[in-house]
């Protein structure tokens, strides 16, 4: 028996108009949460397609962007880098973002001939020209 057939279901022998009603409402009120159910459950089915096609999408564009890295790699370093050896990762700068190549490029012979102190900072690090150069020229 389908819903549609429990909600034309007739009274049982003996039983009352209150308890029929009841017994309707009730099989209304089920087959309500059924289809509530069922249309949560196909919407989390399309949500996880979704999701899956997201992260397919993601691993099909880090695989690209991996090929391509390994192939300026190969070129840059004259040996072959496989695509598996490229970590995909996003970096954030270490030493000053107001500090431009621009800034750094005059000081560079200073700072490549005069001696280091014994003790270097973070903050001294992140404001030397070496440090910046390095950075913002090589990655």
């Amino acid at each position: 028996m389908d819903d549609a057939d429990a909600l034309r279901e007739p009274r049982r022998e003996g039983e009352s108009k209150e308890v029929y009603t009841a017994r309707m409402a009730s099989a209304a009120k089920l087959s309500a949460q059924l289809d509530s159910f069922a249309y949560a459950k196909e919407s989390f089915n399309l949500q996880e397609a979704y999701f899956d096609r997201s992260v397919e999408d993601h691993r099909t564009a880090v695989d690209s962007l991996a090929d391509t890295v390994a192939n300026v790699a190969s070129r840059l370093f004259g040996t072959t880098v496989e695509p598996d050896a490229i970590i995909d990762e996003t970096l954030r700068r270490a030493t000053d973002n107001g500090l431009t190549l621009a800034d750094v490029i005059p000081n560079l012979a200073d700072a490549l001939t005069r001696p280091l102190h014994d003790v270097l900072t973070d903050a001294d690090l992140r404001q030397h020209p070496l440090a910046v150069w390095a950075e913002l020229s090589l990655g």
